[in-house]
């Protein structure tokens, strides 16, 4: 069950990310140089978002197993 738990942590970690990303980063970045077709941008920053919002995830996920393990060890 705690390994679902992480795993759903960091999944939760990602949407939040991209959802940053999306609504926030890419509309900026389309005003900002002024695109009149933003497609591949917006593809650029899902593959931008997608891999550091995993590694941002799996980060968070293992800090919270190594603080769970240091816990059940004292």
């Amino acid at each position: 069950m705690q390994s679902n738990k992480h795993w759903i942590i960091a999944a939760l970690c990602l949407f939040a990310w991209m959802g940053i990303w999306k609504f926030i980063v890419f509309p900026f970045l389309v005003e900002f140089f002024e695109l009149n077709n933003p497609l591949g941008l917006y593809n650029l920053i899902n593959i931008l978002g997608l891999v550091a919002g995993g590694i941002f995830g799996g980060y968070i996920s293992k800090a919270i197993k190594a603080k769970q393990e240091q816990k059940q060890e004292n």
